[in-house]
């Protein structure tokens, strides 16, 4: 059970920091005047896309990544390792093959997310993010 708990975390952080890893990259690239935009949109797609094959179940996901790309700047990345931390992880009472792992990040916003993971032929899959409102005390699903 420890040793599942420690995958699932390792998983999430590794992927909060391939993300992040992603979001430099794409500002480097969008300042990058010697393609086109549909060449830089290209690039970023790609290397998302590999992050999702890596990290994600593999399903449809029509507004959000990898079929959309929104990523933040120096200062204001959606994703940051130095900043979400991982605080929790709860294995599914029902469901033998789902986690729940719960970050924080105070900066910019204190924000608590929750990161819903599938087991799949033996491997741990990122399935949906959350946000949790705490206006109405519930999670909201959010892009990856």
């Amino acid at each position: 059970m420890e040793d599942e708990k420690k995958t699932v975390c390792n998983l999430v952080k590794l992927f909060i920091e391939k993300m992040h890893q992603w979001e430099m990259s794409c500002n480097k690239i969008a300042a990058d005047n010697s393609m086109t935009f549909q060449e830089q949109f290209n690039l970023q797609k790609k290397e998302l896309s590999d992050i999702f094959k890596t990290f994600c179940t593999q399903k449809e996901r029509k507004n959000g990544k990898p079929n959309t790309i929104s990523y933040g700047s120096d200062g204001s990345y959606e994703y940051d390792p130095i900043e979400e931390l991982i605080t929790d992880a709860i294995k599914d009472e029902k469901s033998n093959s789902k986690y729940y792992v719960i970050t924080f990040r105070e900066d910019p916003l204190d924000e608590k997310f929750q990161y819903s993971l599938l087991k799949h032929d033996e491997k741990w899959l990122i399935d949906v993010k959350k946000v949790y409102d705490e206006d109405k005390d519930s999670w909201k699903v959010i892009s990856l």
